[in-house]
């Protein structure tokens, strides 16, 4: 059984903090130069609204990870999550054609990634797991098993 490592949402936090700040920052920069006696009734209201999509958006991706299952066995692998639409993806070994790892920036430094096993329909992706390569070479081993 395998969760989604919790370093494996750093990029998506972070690129919604980055577009969180030039929204925010964009909008008072365009309120201070255009219409400075607005900023106060207009422009942060905006601001605290954007700061609530922000707020949401985050608690969905930490949400998304904390839901998010993996499950290895001998003869199948198994990906489930989602709370309010929950959603499992399943395949047998000898449906599995190629696998493919992907391994970003902060994936090779802390050691996660994402291991997709394509079949002839959907595939299973498993994404966001600790030690990608060691679960390939697992996979690999029960395919040839």
């Amino acid at each position: 059984m395998l969760r989604r490592d919790p370093r494996s949402v750093i990029d998506a936090f972070l690129g919604l903090t980055i577009a969180w700040m030039v929204l925010v920052a964009g909008l008072f920069t365009v309120f201070a130069l255009a219409l400075p006696e607005r900023i106060i009734d207009t422009a942060v209201p905006i601001a605290v609204v954007l700061t609530a999509v922000y707020v949401a958006l985050v608690l969905a991706v930490h949400l998304r990870r904390q839901s998010t299952l993996y499950i290895v066995t001998k003869q199948r692998v198994y990906a489930a999550q989602g709370r309010l639409r929950f959603q499992v993806a399943q395949t047998t070994y000898d449906k599995v054609t190629d696998m493919h790892m992907v391994q970003g920036i902060f994936g090779r430094r802390w050691g996660f990634g994402t291991l997709t096993l394509q079949t002839a329909g959907a595939g299973v992706v498993l994404a966001g797991i600790t030690d990608p390569m060691g679960v390939k070479h697992q996979i690999e081993e029960a395919r040839t098993a």
